[in-house]
């Protein structure tokens, strides 16, 4: 399926939404977490209660809300720009 520039930068504007939502909905979850001295964070089979943990839990959620709004400030020049780019490094390997 060939997508149009204008059908790509609405896929990423619709995907970076999706990371926002989740990044938000799952980092006020990893921050209550955090401030609860009783909630234990399961990693590889193991509860762990430190603090370690649930900053790792928290990570997770702020990369996808950073990726989200990376892909929302990607303007539509960015992404013709982009296709051009990939157009041309791949031009000489066709026949």
């Amino acid at each position: 399926m060939k997508l149009s520039n204008n059908g790509k930068h609405k896929y990423l504007k619709f995907f970076g939404v999706l990371c926002i939502v989740f990044g938000v909905v799952n980092g006020i979850d990893a921050i209550n977490f955090f401030n609860d001295p009783h909630a234990y964070i399961n990693i590889n089979g193991v509860d762990r209660n430190d603090n370690e943990a649930k900053l790792l839990a928290f990570f997770f959620p702020l990369l996808m809300l950073i990726v989200g709004i990376f892909l929302n400030l990607v303007s539509f020049e960015g992404v013709s720009k982009a296709n051009k780019a990939r157009d041309n490094f791949w031009l000489p390997f066709r026949k």
